[in-house]
């Protein structure tokens, strides 16, 4: 996504054909996507256990849990083909959908450190690509992302996509199969809305030692955007 250049003509003239290109590419991911409820999961199913987000078992697929600013987990980040993808569970309303104030949110935060931001609608559902200024002085230019929201019964998942699968249709699949693979499970605890969901350490892997699967120990986000 080539938002950021010298010349506006040039600049608008990419713009125009990486939209094409993403209208195109986003048509390819199916409708019925997204993760799925505690309640409508299979029980033989291999997931990674971590509390409020679980995982499918996928081979070669590394996991790694993020405290707070405390001591508390609240962040899954996996790691696949390459991409990764950032992950939180948040308690929500039984009967409003957080994401279109969330959405609205992240625009406003990352217009505020010179992000450029752009809406994409894929049949019912909104995602947010962004190209957001470096804040590593090591690391040049602007990294892209793709920030994606789910409203579930009672509770909300934000996933925030870096590295190829945030631009490249082909890259995505690996991630995609994350998304569609996982489980968000709301315990009986009360929340208020906007509470992260608990994490813990995985707990139940029906066969982690067949599976490829690589759990890292806590380690740093790779994407701090609230």
């Amino acid at each position: 996504m080539g938002w950021l250049r010298k010349s506006r003509q040039r600049d608008e003239e990419v713009e125009q054909v990486e939209s094409d290109e993403l209208e195109k590419e986003e048509k390819e991911i199916p409708l019925a996507y997204g993760p799925r409820d505690w309640a409508d999961a299979d029980e033989s199913e291999d997931l990674v256990d971590m509390g409020a987000i679980r995982l499918p078992a996928i081979e070669g697929m590394q996991v790694t849990l993020i405290p707070s600013t405390g001591t508390e987990l609240d962040t899954v980040v996996a790691a696949l083909g390459g991409s990764s993808i950032e992950l939180r569970a948040f308690a929500a309303p039984r009967s409003e959908k957080l994401w279109p104030q969330v959405r609205e949110d992240l625009v406003a935060e990352l217009a505020r450190i010179g992000a450029r931001t752009q809406e994409l609608r894929i049949g019912e559902r909104i995602e947010l690509a962004a190209l957001v200024p470096a804040q590593n002085p090591a690391v040049d230019g602007n990294i892209a992302m793709r920030v994606l929201g789910f409203d579930g019964p009672r509770w909300f998942l934000r996933a925030v996509i870096t590295g190829p699968a945030a631009t490249e249709q082909r890259a995505r699949a690996a991630i995609d199969e994350i998304v569609c693979g996982m489980v968000v499970y709301r315990d009986g605890a009360p929340h208020p809305p906007r509470d992260v969901l608990p994490l813990h350490a995985p707990g139940a892997v029906n066969s982690e030692a067949d599976s490829g699967l690589d759990i890292l120990a806590p380690g740093p986000t790779i994407a701090e955007v609230r």
